[in-house]
Protein backbone atom coordinates (compact mmCIF):
# COMPACT_ATOMS: atom_id res chain seq x y z
CA UNK A 1 0.00 0.00 0.00
CA UNK A 2 1.38 3.39 -0.93
CA UNK A 3 0.92 6.37 1.35
CA UNK A 4 -2.77 7.38 1.29
CA UNK A 5 -3.65 10.83 -0.08
CA UNK A 6 -3.59 13.67 2.41
CA UNK A 7 -7.12 14.49 3.63
CA UNK A 8 -6.43 18.22 3.82
CA UNK A 9 -4.98 18.39 0.33
CA UNK A 10 -7.94 16.57 -1.23
CA UNK A 11 -10.81 18.58 -2.71
CA UNK A 12 -14.05 18.28 -0.71
CA UNK A 13 -15.99 17.19 -3.80
CA UNK A 14 -13.86 14.03 -4.10
CA UNK A 15 -14.98 12.44 -0.84
CA UNK A 16 -17.73 9.88 -1.34
CA UNK A 17 -18.83 6.48 -0.17
CA UNK A 18 -17.02 4.88 2.72
CA UNK A 19 -13.84 6.63 3.86
CA UNK A 20 -11.13 5.88 6.37
CA UNK A 21 -8.88 8.52 7.92
CA UNK A 22 -5.65 7.31 9.47
CA UNK A 23 -2.69 9.00 11.03
CA UNK A 24 0.06 9.34 8.41
CA UNK A 25 2.33 6.81 10.14
CA UNK A 26 -0.20 3.96 10.37
CA UNK A 27 1.11 2.32 7.16
CA UNK A 28 4.52 2.14 8.85
CA UNK A 29 3.40 0.61 12.14
CA UNK A 30 0.22 -1.34 11.32
CA UNK A 31 0.10 -1.91 7.57
CA UNK A 32 -1.67 -5.27 7.72
CA UNK A 33 -4.36 -3.93 10.05
CA UNK A 34 -4.79 -0.79 7.92
CA UNK A 35 -5.29 -2.93 4.82
CA UNK A 36 -7.91 -5.03 6.63
CA UNK A 37 -9.80 -1.97 7.89
CA UNK A 38 -9.64 -0.30 4.48
CA UNK A 39 -11.61 -3.01 2.66
CA UNK A 40 -14.37 -1.23 0.72
CA UNK A 41 -13.16 2.19 1.83
CA UNK A 42 -11.07 4.99 0.37
CA UNK A 43 -8.18 5.76 2.72
CA UNK A 44 -6.90 9.25 3.51
CA UNK A 45 -4.14 10.32 5.86
CA UNK A 46 -3.91 13.20 8.28
CA UNK A 47 -0.87 14.42 10.22
CA UNK A 48 -1.96 16.15 13.44
CA UNK A 49 1.69 16.96 14.17
CA UNK A 50 1.87 19.05 10.99
CA UNK A 51 -1.65 20.51 10.70
CA UNK A 52 -3.95 22.49 12.90
CA UNK A 53 -6.63 20.00 13.95
CA UNK A 54 -9.30 22.64 13.27
CA UNK A 55 -8.56 22.29 9.54
CA UNK A 56 -9.65 18.66 9.74
CA UNK A 57 -12.84 19.55 11.61
CA UNK A 58 -13.82 22.39 9.30
CA UNK A 59 -13.21 20.29 6.21
CA UNK A 60 -15.14 17.34 7.65
CA UNK A 61 -18.16 19.56 8.33
CA UNK A 62 -18.14 20.61 4.68
CA UNK A 63 -17.69 17.01 3.52
CA UNK A 64 -20.66 15.89 5.64
CA UNK A 65 -22.80 18.81 4.41
CA UNK A 66 -22.14 17.87 0.76
CA UNK A 67 -23.64 14.47 1.61
CA UNK A 68 -21.65 12.05 -0.54
CA UNK A 69 -19.99 10.22 2.37
CA UNK A 70 -21.81 7.07 3.50
CA UNK A 71 -19.57 6.26 6.47
CA UNK A 72 -16.32 7.29 8.11
CA UNK A 73 -13.78 5.20 9.98
CA UNK A 74 -10.72 6.36 11.89
CA UNK A 75 -7.60 4.32 12.58
CA UNK A 76 -5.00 5.73 14.94
CA UNK A 77 -2.31 4.69 17.40
CA UNK A 78 -3.68 4.28 20.90
CA UNK A 79 -1.84 6.36 23.49
CA UNK A 80 -0.54 8.96 21.04
CA UNK A 81 -1.56 12.49 22.06
CA UNK A 82 -1.34 13.51 18.39
CA UNK A 83 -3.42 10.60 17.11
CA UNK A 84 -6.06 11.11 19.79
CA UNK A 85 -6.97 14.40 18.16
CA UNK A 86 -8.31 12.65 15.04
CA UNK A 87 -11.24 10.76 16.62
CA UNK A 88 -11.98 13.70 18.93
CA UNK A 89 -12.36 16.13 16.03
CA UNK A 90 -14.21 13.60 13.87
CA UNK A 91 -16.77 13.21 16.66
CA UNK A 92 -17.08 16.99 16.99
CA UNK A 93 -17.63 17.40 13.23
CA UNK A 94 -20.16 14.54 13.19
CA UNK A 95 -22.14 16.28 15.93
CA UNK A 96 -21.84 19.74 14.37
CA UNK A 97 -22.94 18.53 10.92
CA UNK A 98 -25.62 16.16 12.26
CA UNK A 99 -23.99 13.20 10.49
CA UNK A 100 -25.44 9.83 11.48
CA UNK A 101 -23.31 8.55 14.40
CA UNK A 102 -24.12 4.95 13.50
CA UNK A 103 -22.10 5.50 10.31
CA UNK A 104 -18.92 6.31 12.26
CA UNK A 105 -16.37 3.77 13.50
CA UNK A 106 -13.30 4.49 15.60
CA UNK A 107 -10.38 2.04 15.74
CA UNK A 108 -7.04 2.17 17.52
CA UNK A 109 -3.96 0.02 17.23
CA UNK A 110 -2.24 -1.07 20.42
CA UNK A 111 0.43 -3.75 20.85
CA UNK A 112 -0.34 -5.45 17.55
CA UNK A 113 -4.13 -5.51 17.91
CA UNK A 114 -6.96 -3.39 16.56
CA UNK A 115 -9.58 -2.27 19.05
CA UNK A 116 -12.92 -0.73 18.12
CA UNK A 117 -13.72 2.25 20.31
CA UNK A 118 -17.25 3.39 21.08
CA UNK A 119 -18.62 6.86 20.52
CA UNK A 120 -19.16 7.02 24.29
CA UNK A 121 -15.45 6.36 24.95
CA UNK A 122 -14.45 9.11 22.50
CA UNK A 123 -16.79 11.52 24.29
CA UNK A 124 -15.37 10.47 27.66
CA UNK A 125 -11.82 11.09 26.40
CA UNK A 126 -12.83 14.71 25.89
CA UNK A 127 -13.83 15.12 29.55
CA UNK A 128 -10.89 14.52 31.87
CA UNK A 129 -12.93 15.31 34.99
CA UNK A 130 -15.25 12.39 34.19
CA UNK A 131 -12.28 10.08 33.70
CA UNK A 132 -10.82 11.22 36.98
CA UNK A 133 -14.13 10.59 38.75
CA UNK A 134 -14.36 7.08 37.27
CA UNK A 135 -10.87 6.27 38.58
CA UNK A 136 -12.03 6.98 42.12
CA UNK A 137 -14.84 4.42 41.86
Amino acid sequence: MELPPNFIQTNVNVFQGHILISDTYMPEIALEQLIQLSQGKTVYSFAPELNDIDKLGFKLCTVFRIGKVASITTFTKDGSPHSLQIPLIVQEAVENADFNKTKVAYHVWEKGSVHQISDKAIRRARHLSEIEDSLRS
